[in-house]
């Protein structure tokens, strides 16, 4: 599989992960539900990929991750990511929104 074709799963995982959460009633959801929320899209990815991809998405501000124990985080969504998921913003490596979430 190509570099650039790995990159848009990343991309689209990224999107998927702000959508998500965007979608919650208060912006907030644990790693392991994001996890099964990917599934449902057709990224079967590992936990560490999900926590990964959250840690890059705060790098660039979009959520915030608080660890809650060992092996779970709470995830919460900010007004950049909320921004990007509205397309009031662009950032580079994180896919346009999918329609229907």
């Amino acid at each position: 599989m190509s570099k650039r074709f790995v990159n848009v799963f990343a991309e689209q995982q990224r999107i998927l992960i702000l959508q998500l959460l965007e979608s919650d009633v208060d912006g907030s959801i644990n790693n392991l539900l994001l996890q099964r929320g990917l599934e449902e899209f057709g990224h079967n990815i590992s936990l560490d990929k999900v926590n990964t991809e959250c840690a890059w998405l705060e790098e660039q501000g979009c959520v915030e991750i608080r660890p809650l124990n060992e092996e779970m985080n709470l995830v919460t969504i900010t007004d950049v990511g909320i921004d990007v998921v509205n397309r009031r913003r662009r950032i580079p490596g994180i896919d346009l929104p999918v329609k229907g979430i």
